[in-house]
């Protein structure tokens, strides 16, 4: 088999699984498991390709359990478990089949953005391969977000424990899921630990907090969830910018302008629930 389809045959299989758990919901412990295997097989594959130049992505000295193949996991696993998630809380027909469409062409895209840059260093950047990353990372909180919103609207379908703290559990894990996204993202691995550790924790909490306001917001679970993508989007891409030595106040303020667009676009043309 060619490496060439595994983000093709990645792209399928979580499709299938997707398929699966709106077919059998009650399985879907099992569907998330299917997902995460998918996920190591296709690192897994990834390690053995010929031309391995990268040494702070993927180490050429083949072990069964290299820290650099470990470090392109967390993004496809949190990407597919909140997909499934959310699937189960989603009303239509329409809006699980767009699920199912976005996640596939998502995680294909993940997959060969790392197989390109694997085999072909000199014509695809390592920078090229960060924005892709970062890319799927803004899907993932979207996602995250859409689905404990949806979960918040109605907290008592959950265990009595967990009902009852709700709010608090669904923030815990949103803060959890953007530092597992970031301690492990490629984007960072440019930068020494000493540098980025007090960032992954102020962006975490910001995530979180943000999180934790939007809740009281008489808005719609997609429009929160996009408003949590946004803020995570600007303050990872102004990081970025940070680390690289190219931050400047015209970035600054292209990025402010952006978000006031969005969001403006965003809420004036939202339905507010009241």
């Amino acid at each position: 088999m060619t490496l060439r389809l595994l983000p093709l045959l990645s792209s399928f299989g979580i499709l299938i699984i997707l398929g699966f758990t709106v077919r059998w919901p009650v399985l879907w412990l099992y569907w998330l498991g299917a997902a995460i295997l998918l996920a190591v097989a296709a690192g897994f594959l990834l390690i053995h390709l010929e031309r391995l130049k990268e040494p702070g992505l993927i180490s050429s000295e083949l072990q069964v359990w290299p820290r650099a193949w470990l470090d392109l996991l967390p993004t496809p696993i949190l990407f597919s478990a909140v997909a499934i998630i959310l699937i189960l809380f989603l009303e239509t027909i329409t809006a699980r089949q767009l699920l199912m469409i976005m996640a596939a062409a998502l995680i294909g895209f993940y997959w060969e953005n790392l197989r390109r840059h694997i085999e072909a260093e000199d014509r695809y950047p390592v920078h090229h391969l960060e924005s892709a990353s970062l890319l799927v990372h803004v899907a993932v909180v979207w996602l995250s977000a859409a689905g404990f919103f949806r979960i918040l609207l109605d907290p008592t379908i959950l265990p009595p424990f967990l009902a009852a703290n709700a709010y608090v559990i669904a923030t815990v894990i949103i803060i959890l899921v953007v530092f597992l996204l970031d301690y492990r993202a490629i984007w960072l691995k440019r930068y020494t630990p000493e540098n980025t550790w007090l960032f992954l924790v102020v962006e975490s909490l910001l995530v979180g907090e943000f999180f934790w306001v939007l809740n009281f917001l008489p808005l719609s679970p997609d429009v929160k969830s996009f408003l949590s993508a946004l803020q995570y989007y600007a303050v990872a891409a102004l990081a970025r910018a940070h680390f690289d030595g190219t931050l400047r106040l015209a970035i600054v303020r292209r990025y402010i302008y952006f978000i006031l667009i969005a969001a403006a676009a965003v809420l004036v043309t939202a339905k507010w629930l009241v």
